[in-house]
């Protein structure tokens, strides 16, 4: 029995290079070596396709990416692509079943006097939960939606789907691009339901595929569709961060081959962000045949084949995938999307594939623990000159070690009432004199000053009450969301001012276990513990999602040592926004 391409010739201008699921006999993803020549778009223009996008949604460290991809070049040179989330979802009468999924849309009873009305019907899209707040309660607060102009809808091919629903939505006045699929509309927010990809070994009777690689798909769709609708916009590079937009590679090197003109110009390149287990959208081979392309026809032969129904019946269902899939088998035998573009740099048609700091990419090639499944190709990679890592560009040149720092709250004297009931003047963070700071010792006497001043406004004698000055002082703006758990004691500025050496410990991020927030509380709690070292305190700061499951946790270790004597004023968590 033979399974037909799933696969491309891309670039039918040069030799051949194929990628199909070949016979039963002889399974492998076949491809010649190729050159591909690049000869069109504007190489100053870029297409970014990701998963997240601040203000829509902010997850992850893709929207922060993101919101720096942004600033890149001008509005007119770049274009933003994310999913569309958070969808109406409906239910049967049992309130159990999902019978539709589809783009908000606003209501067509609204009451005169509305603002919205006259839109009734329009998209929006908002970021709200709406299990817990209803749509008329979001539409009062214009801060709480974005309207969206509908520019295309069709359908396309997708595993069992002859006509999946596809829609194309971009925010009125700027860059930005929303593409529908059911998959993401479905989940709340980016990552929802399990994340980077979806289980290994999904249900037998699913051909569903993954989320992020049917949005991958309609992306690529839709590609054409967005670069005429931006004036005078035919990006050269369309630049695909992470693993949830790991599949927009193939999908470009599908149309190439197919021969559509668009397409025949266009780089894509990948960004690793984290190349670790978890994050690579590890998936089931099923959902791969999929993913990569598998058509009605080529899923129902192979539902009714005998090889199929045996390997189903021995337990073997993997194994019977994995024979269509070797070339992208990872280092530890398993599927995952980041050996998609891993698999086409190799064979030309992706020109780089970079992760995000020259660090990164060293400890990628050196330490195995770092990214096990995916060491071997990208050592590979980097023979060829096609892995690197990247020194962000985005440096602010107005950021400097010799300038005031940063917000206002930094930079500036603030007057805060204390619990007291007095007042205290907050100096300014000091920045370094260039003149002096190849004094060693003059250095360190700034940077114990600095330290000094950090360990006085988290100390606890501020009176939160106080909201605008205190938010200034601790985040370094007046209107900032931010609770503090944890003081540090007089006691560790005495240390500074006799001269002792006071470690400062610190850690900012997303306020959950990806981010590893409640390792570093453990691991300082074992140092602590360990070494008896009574000069060392934690700072640590960021956002927690009460939502998660990893919300009560990560507070119950906050709680315990701030409980604990041994800890306690050594120990400070910034509970929201924290720079």
């Amino acid at each position: 029995m033979k399974i037909g391409a799933v696969g491309v010739d891309y670039s039918p201008r040069v030799k051949a290079s194929k990628v199909h699921m070949n016979s039963l006999e002889s399974p492998a993803i076949h491809s010649n070596s190729t050159v591909i020549s690049f000869k069109g778009g504007n190489k100053n223009q870029v297409m970014h396709v990701v998963a997240e996008m601040p203000p829509y949604f902010k997850k992850g460290g893709v929207a922060t990416v993101a919101n720096d991809y942004k600033t890149l070049t001008s509005d007119a040179n770049t274009v933003m692509v994310m999913p569309y989330y958070n969808g109406k979802i409906t239910y049967d009468k049992s309130g159990e079943m999902v019978t539709a999924i589809d783009v908000l849309r606003v209501p067509s009873n609204l009451p005169e006097g509305h603002p919205l009305k006259g839109q009734e019907g329009k998209p929006f899209f908002t970021n709200q939960d709406l299990d817990r707040v209803s749509i008329e309660e979001i539409l009062k607060n214009p801060k709480k939606y974005v309207m969206l102009e509908e520019v295309e809808s069709k359908t396309m091919q997708w595993g069992l789907e002859d006509a999946a629903s596809i829609k194309l939505f971009k925010v009125p006045n700027t860059n930005h691009f929303m593409v529908y699929t059911e998959a993401t509309a479905s989940m709340k927010a980016p990552y929802a339901g399990g994340g980077y990809a979806t289980s290994k070994h999904p249900m037998a009777a699913s051909w569903g595929g993954d989320p992020y690689a049917k949005f991958d798909k309609a992306t690529v769709e839709f590609m054409e569709t967005i670069s005429h609708k931006m004036p005078n916009f035919d990006p050269g590079t369309v630049v695909c961060s992470d693993s949830h937009a790991a599949y927009v590679t193939h999908w470009m090197a599908v149309k190439n081959a197919n021969g559509e003109e668009f397409f025949q110009g266009k780089k894509p390149t990948q960004v690793g962000h984290n190349l670790g287990g978890g994050y690579i959208g590890e998936t089931s081979p099923r959902n791969m045949i999929v993913n990569l392309g598998a058509t009605k026809e080529q899923i129902e032969k192979i539902l009714s084949s005998k090889e199929y129904f045996n390997a189903l019946k021995d337990g073997k269902e993997d194994e019977f995938f994995k024979k269509f899939l070797t070339p992208i088998l990872d280092g530890n035998k398993g599927v995952n999307a980041m050996e998609i573009p891993i698999y086409y740099a190799k064979k030309g048609f992706l020109p780089m594939f970079t992760t995000v700091s020259e660090g990164y990419h060293k400890t990628l090639l050196e330490n195995e623990n770092i990214a096990p499944a995916l060491m071997r190709d990208l050592k590979i990679l980097d023979e060829m000159g096609l892995f690197k890592g990247l020194t962000n560009p985005l440096n602010d040149p107005n950021v400097s070690a010799f300038k005031p720092q940063g917000l206002p709250g930094f930079k500036e004297e603030t007057e805060v009432r204390m619990l007291n009931g007095s007042k205290k003047v907050v100096k300014a963070f000091e920045y370094f004199d260039e003149a002096k700071a190849k004094d060693l010792k003059y250095v360190r006497e700034v940077k114990k000053r600095n330290k000094i001043n950090l360990f006085d406004r988290l100390s606890g004698l501020y009176d939160p009450s106080d909201t605008k000055a205190y938010s200034k002082i601790i985040a370094g703006k007046d209107d900032a969301k931010v609770e503090v758990f944890g003081h540090i004691d007089k006691s560790y500025i005495e240390k500074l001012n006799k001269g002792e050496d006071v470690k400062l410990m610190v850690s900012w991020g997303r306020g959950d276990f990806q981010k590893a927030m409640d390792t570093v509380i453990d691991s300082f709690e074992k140092y602590i513990n360990k070494t008896g070292d009574k000069n060392a305190v934690l700072v640590m700061g960021g956002p927690l999602d009460p939502a998660t499951p990893d919300y009560d946790i990560i507070m119950k270790k906050i709680q315990k040592l701030n409980n604990d004597a041994k800890f306690r004023g050594r120990f400070v968590y910034l509970k929201g926004f924290a720079p």
